[in-house]
């Protein structure tokens, strides 16, 4: 018996020291697999960066007047015909931000590095904003959101509308400060938003309209999943999320000139739905439709294709929020208060939201889907 004892503990030590090996190996392999996320995050911004790098002037409709309104504003002071034809008057403008900045870099720079600048910072800041909305509403980062790297250059970019692009980034970074702060640190919540409402109304007033909006169905998620007491401490809560635009909101009413434009709605009459719709199917538009459109069929046909293996699902509130933004794409008129392409603007960040929203289903067997995604990067990036 006492043999048979010893020849069980010999069996049994080496099984123990197994297991052991094998739970090691499997912590090193998680390692590395949590890393993959920012290496591809990483192959991505270079990827995406890489067509303004190599540019010295892109070809986007409203960029060279973002560059002559900074030049201007850069050397107003010791530019005397600059002061014979232009006069100074309020920066509290709802689309005046990149402005402020090309200005600020131009002095140190000169004005086209400082466009370039400013490029690659909206490019960088809507990219990682993705990845990081999408690692706050997961609790884990992940390869998906990556995908918004192939739609970083759409038709808005190629119009030209840096303010309203730069107000979106803006309001991904806003959205994961708010998720990273519920619902322990409610007041840096509130300082953060009202923060990132400021930043954005001088980016775009549309842009901010949207954060208003996604942080309502945060808010209104946070209200259901968390139950912040009685009705009148909910009442309190809604209450505080209001006054966060607030600041923002009176700077506006009170010191904006953009106030006092007519508040004139106007809607397109013929085709209407054809034209609500199609600038999803054109938001990659760059002028080479066949890349473009290969570029879309690739990226659809990877969703598609995860979805119907069921590698990856939809976040909840990420997805509810680019629900809202298609809703407001087919409601909101075509220009009001002077503006235009209003309606037309708000595909890009529907998408955007949508593919933030992705977030695999089980870990592992993501290698094949990121080789595409990448593949279809060095595509986009070359066209």
């Amino acid at each position: 018996m006492i043999s048979v004892r010893k020849l069980r503990m010999d069996k049994i030590i080496p099984l123990n020291e197994t297991a052991l090996e094998n739970d090691s190996l499997i912590v090193r392999v998680k390692d590395v697999t949590a890393r993959w996320p920012f290496l591809t995050l990483l192959i991505s911004l270079m990827l995406a960066c890489l067509p303004v790098l190599v540019t010295a002037l892109p070809p986007l409709g409203d960029y060279p007047n973002h560059l002559a309104r900074a030049h201007i504003l850069a050397h107003w002071q010791e530019n005397k015909l600059f002061q014979q034809v232009f006069e100074l008057d309020s920066l509290l403008l709802p689309n005046v931000l990149t402005d402020i900045l090309v200005a600020g870099f131009s002095r140190w720079i000169g004005t086209l590095a400082a466009g370039q600048a400013l490029l690659l910072l909206i490019l960088i800041l809507t990219l990682v904003g993705a990845f990081v909305l999408s690692a706050a509403a997961t609790r884990q980062p992940s390869n998906w959101p990556l995908i918004t790297a192939l739609f970083l250059y759409n038709e808005v970019f190629f119009m030209g509308f840096l303010n309203y692009l730069l107000g979106i980034a803006l309001v991904l970074w806003g959205c994961a400060a708010w998720l990273l702060l519920e619902p322990d640190r409610r007041y840096w919540q509130w300082a953060t938003t009202c923060l990132f409402a400021l930043l954005i109304l001088f980016s775009h007033l549309v842009a901010f309209g949207l954060f208003a909006v996604a942080v309502a169905i945060l808010e209104a998620d946070s209200l259901r999943r968390y139950r912040h007491g009685c009705v009148a401490k909910q009442l309190v809560r809604i209450a505080a999320t209001v006054m966060a635009f607030a600041p923002a909101t009176f700077l506006y009413l009170v010191n904006s000139p953009a106030r006092d434009l007519p508040f004139v709605l106007v809607f397109d009459q013929d085709d209407l739905l054809f034209k609500k719709l199609s600038p999803f199917t054109r938001i990659l538009s760059s002028g080479n439709t066949s890349f473009d459109l290969i570029v879309l069929a690739g990226a659809v046909l990877i969703i598609l294709g995860a979805f119907v293996r069921r590698s990856v699902s939809l976040e909840p509130r990420l997805a509810a929020i680019s629900a809202a933004f298609a809703l407001l794409a087919l409601i909101l008129p075509h220009g009001a208060m002077e503006s235009y392409f209003l309606d037309k603007r708000i595909p890009v960040p529907t998408v955007i939201l949508f593919l933030t929203a992705l977030r695999p289903r089980r870990e592992g067997r993501q290698g094949i889907w990121v080789a595409g995604i990448l593949a279809l990067m060095v595509l986009r990036s070359s066209s």
